[in-house]
């Protein structure tokens, strides 16, 4: 019996360790080329007006800078598939949006004041901003200068 349950403990390890991170699912779904970067903007049904603005900015600004190579998705953070909508009409939002549930924010490697993650085609993680980070314009200035 503790020989069954030490084999099963460990291959329920030895499974966690070879699943991929959960955002790998919506990245796949933007089919990004090697040299894409990929933005995974954090997003609330109803945010501030400041916070959204700020995101657009932040993209506007990638896809000056990289012209064609910006994926860009949102995970909003709600229960129901109308908060989802209703985000998507209100922002006038024109990138993949998907429905996240607050509790699963840990499931990405984010928290309450994740803004956003900036992955590559590979899914590696480029760049992580938050929101009320005084330093966001000089992280995103040197990735940009960096990438």
């Amino acid at each position: 019996m503790k020989i069954t349950l030490f084999i099963l403990t460990i291959l329920c390890f030895l499974a966690s360790g070879f699943a991929e991170p959960k955002i790998n699912q919506y990245i796949k779904v933007e089919k990004p080329n090697k040299d894409d970067i990929v933005v995974v903007a954090f997003q609330y049904p109803v945010g501030c007006i400041n916070c959204i603005l700020k995101i657009d900015d932040i993209i506007k600004k990638l896809n000056q800078e990289f012209p064609k190579k910006v994926k860009v998705i949102a995970l909003v953070l709600c229960d129901r598939e109308i908060e989802l909508k209703a985000f998507i009409k209100n922002n006038n939002w024109k990138y993949s949006a998907y429905k996240v549930k607050f509790k699963e924010l840990k499931d990405y490697g984010a928290n309450e004041k994740s803004m956003m993650k900036i992955y590559n085609a590979k899914s590696e993680l480029l760049l992580d901003l938050y929101y009320n980070d005084d330093e966001t314009n000089l992280k995103l200035k040197a990735f940009i200068d960096l990438y």
